[in-house]
């Protein structure tokens, strides 16, 4: 025998209502009206019993009918309530609904409440608002099919033979609007922000020879919506936000006076205090069977047990004649709000222990483990860990003070960043284009704390729109970030992770200069694989470093060095199968070269002209670097070192000699280096 039924005047509305039962473990059946005004009885076995009458673009008389029959066989099949439900845009028939439900119960009177404050639908005296805006003025007074002409509630009964009543909310505070806050006043002055800060104006001091204790609790979203104005959070605002229990006052003064007798620090004179709530003090009543509570569990408890542990917590347990219980909640438990609550305190004093874990119906059983995608991301993480770098993870938003940090240009790509509507903060207004301003905060963390080196990586996703403002999902990219803070730290320290990058996926990078707005334009370069750009690293600019909130000593000590590659691009040139390589029977061959060159000439010129200078050379390494007055303004030393390996034969000091003589003229005649 179903407890409510519902009769919503389309499907939309009837689906809306039956899921919020359902959510709540509720037994719910839902039944549309098909050519006839009838359902099949088996509907209302259900707790709740939900119809679709579809009577929104039907005439007056048809969905009087219909709801009038649909009524009646819901008092017939032993119903306890019905509930009409409406659009909150006021369109259909809601008159002839409302007045076939008064006729078919026989009832006096039906409340009417189209408010739905979630999507902003407010009734204020009797008229309907919508963002603020009476109905008519809305999107529904353009309706093309059922415009909404009058925003008043009781032209929707002017053709109805029940009287209409506007009713007014009594002892209910009204609620505040916005730019209002909630504060605490004496005679003359603010004395505190309510649940969020003061009070220090009006505390005592060692000249104080009377005390007024006061002891109260603020609603959780007004403190909310002012702590969020003013941009002010406090341990209280923190503990008013999640909600107080608004009994707690008075024990609280209890406590306080208790310790004033106890301790002897002064004489009590009255204890009155008032309550200003308006709100009857009575437990919370939930009306349920012990079946039910089990059923949520899956499992079976006894019910002299289930009975012990609600008693164990304060809970009232009143056995009735048919077996239900009548539970009340202590008044401290405004979070027992039903049954599948009762349920949960039961579990955890009982013991998870006792559920028995099973598959759901349409669960497989996998092997498990990680598939390809997630072992490359854990290899990326093991070569830098390797490296000496450490994992760290921001979250996904900053601000474009970020990006001004980092001097990024406004027609730059980065700064068409997604907004945030409704952030939790300025601080967090947008979402990140880039990783590198939240790995440059962090280091600077780092340093305000105390922390004078480290070696850092973040491997998360950044959001692309395609266009502004939105009209589809942004690109989620992932994208590696490494930073490295120092004195003894060096440009060299963040290509060597590069390098090893590259080696632990058999690739080969190459670099070359690039200006970007944030790297050092002679300390930074970009990184290449098969033609392909993946990003850039290099050292802070130093007029970035010099605006860094850190003490000056920092700043002249200090070598921050950061890189940024796009992941999605390196895993494109990774070959996905493994290939064996043999190893040369033969031993390699190594020869050390000091070069000396102009300062324009990079190393990744130097690396590439060698490589291509002869076969037999399979590695270059760069292993000093000089500069110095006697080798001359604009030059410096590099040295490197070559490795020559010939895997079908054993390489002869004439090959040896030979190249190295082939290495060095191409050095001379394409870059005009000659050896030191």
């Amino acid at each position: 025998m179903a407890r409510l039924t519902v009769i919503a005047d389309d499907l939309t509305g009837a689906l809306d209502t039956g899921v919020q039962f359902a959510n709540r473990c509720v037994s719910v059946r839902v039944a549309a009206v098909h050519g006839t005004a009838a359902v099949h009885e088996e509907l209302f076995q259900a707790d709740v019993a939900v119809i679709d009458a579809e009577v929104r673009h039907r005439s007056q008389q048809e969905a009087y009918k219909i709801c009038l029959e649909l009524v009646q066989q819901a008092l017939r099949c032993g119903t306890d309530s019905v509930y009409i439900k409406t659009d909150s845009g006021l369109r259909g028939n809601i008159g002839a609904m409302f007045q076939a439900a008064l006729d078919a119960s026989g009832a006096a009177a039906a409340y009417y409440a189209p408010a739905l404050p979630q999507m902003n639908r407010l009734t204020r005296g009797g008229i309907q608002y919508i963002d603020g805006v009476p109905i008519n003025e809305s999107v529904f007074g353009k309706d093309p099919f059922e415009p909404v002409r009058s925003p008043y509630i009781k032209d929707l009964f002017k053709n109805c033979r029940a009287a209409v009543v506007t009713c007014q909310p009594r002892n209910l505070p009204s609620p505040p609007q916005n730019g209002q806050q909630i504060v605490i006043c004496d005679a003359e002055k603010p004395v505190a922000l309510a649940g969020i800060m003061g009070g220090a104006n009006s505390g005592m001091d060692e000249n104080t020879t009377s005390l007024l204790f006061e002891c109260a609790t603020f609603a959780r979203d007004c403190v909310r919506k002012t702590s969020r104005a003013l941009g002010q959070n406090s341990d209280s605002s923190a503990r008013y936000e999640k909600g107080v229990d608004r009994n707690s006052p008075e024990l609280g003064l209890a406590r306080a006076l208790h310790l004033i007798q106890e301790l002897d620090c002064g004489d009590i004179t009255t204890l009155e205090y008032d309550l200003t709530d308006g709100r009857p003090l009575e437990r919370k009543h939930i009306v349920t069977t012990p079946a039910k509570i089990c059923g949520v569990l899956g499992i079976t408890v006894p019910e002299q047990t289930m009975i012990d542990i609600l008693q164990r917590l304060e809970f009232t347990v009143d056995v009735q004649a048919d077996g239900s219980w009548d539970v009340s909640a202590p008044l401290y438990r405004e979070d027992v709000e039903s049954f599948p609550d009762l349920a949960e305190e039961v579990i955890r004093e009982y013991g998870y222990d006792h559920i028995n874990p099973t598959f759901l119906n349409t669960a497989s059983v996998t092997n498990g483990g990680l598939n390809y995608a997630q072992k490359q991301q854990l290899k990326t993480k093991r070569l830098l860990a390797a490296q000496g770098f450490y994992e760290a993870s921001t979250l996904a938003f900053y601000s474009n003070a970020e990006l001004d940090m980092l001097h990024i240009p406004a027609e730059d790509a980065a700064r068409k960043a997604i907004r945030i509507l409704n952030p939790i903060s300025e601080n967090l207004s947008i979402m990140r284009t880039l990783l590198t301003p939240s790995m440059l905060n962090v280091i600077v963390d780092n340093l305000k704390k105390g922390n004078a080196e480290g070696r850092l990586f973040e491997m998360a996703p950044v959001y692309l729109a395609k266009e502004l403002p939105i009209s589809e999902h942004p690109h989620e990219r992932q994208t590696l970030c490494i930073g490295a803070f120092g004195p003894e730290e060096d440009f060299f320290t963040v290509k060597g992770a590069m390098e090893a990058l590259a080696a632990g996926f058999d690739l080969t990078f190459t670099y070359e200069r690039e200006t970007t707005p944030w790297l050092h334009p002679g300390i930074s370069a970009a990184v290449y694989c098969n033609g392909k750009r993946l990003g850039v690293f290099g050292k802070l600019s130093n007029e970035i470093n010099g605006e860094l909130e850190i003490a000056k000593d920092q700043k002249d000590s200090q070598n921050i060095y950061l890189g940024e590659l796009d992941y999605e691009a390196l895993m494109s040139c990774v070959d996905g199968e493994l290939r064996y390589k043999p190893l040369s029977p033969y031993a390699a061959v190594k020869r050390d070269l000091a070069l000396v060159c102009e300062e324009k000439v990079t190393c990744g010129e130097i690396e590439d002209t060698i490589k291509k200078a002869s076969s037999l050379i399979t590695e270059v390494k760069l292993f000093d670097i000089y500069r110095g007055a006697n080798l001359g303004e604009g030059k410096k030393s590099m040295a490197f070192s070559l490795t020559l390996s010939d895997p079908s034969a054993e390489i002869s000091a004439e090959q040896v000699e030979r190249t190295v003589k082939k290495v060095l003229g191409n050095l001379k005649f394409k870059l005009g280096i000659e050896i030191r």
